[in-house]
């Protein structure tokens, strides 16, 4: 899966954070948006956990344990959540969303 790919090409450079990871938090992409803005200091961000990211690179290991529990929740039931987190400085209230991804889709 690749922002390059044609579902996502929307995200390549939409100018707010959007990033994908797998039920675990394994980060599968991100735009170059949200690397810039939270993990610019890192050459590759996929295939690495976003909470291990939150809590160790933004030193905010209660912000990381929040997100786990809403990622967990929106996995669990694929109910949409939205939700604002103080220890993460974001523009904009964080939205979740369960999308069933297609083998083909796979990386």
């Amino acid at each position: 899966m690749s922002f390059e790919h044609n579902d996502f090409a929307l995200f390549a450079n939409f100018p707010h954070p959007v990033f994908l990871i797998s039920p675990d938090g394994t980060i599968l992409e991100a735009n170059k948006f949200f690397i810039d803005k939270y993990f610019s200091q890192i050459k590759e961000i996929r295939g690495k956990s976003i909470f291990e990211l939150i809590s160790n690179e933004l030193q905010a290991p209660e912000s990381s344990a929040r997100r786990k529990a809403v990622v967990d929740t929106v996995v669990a039931t694929g109910q949409h959540m939205i939700f604002d987190d103080d220890a993460v400085p974001s523009e904009a209230p964080c939205t979740l969303s369960n999308l069933p991804m297609e083998r083909s889709h796979a990386f």
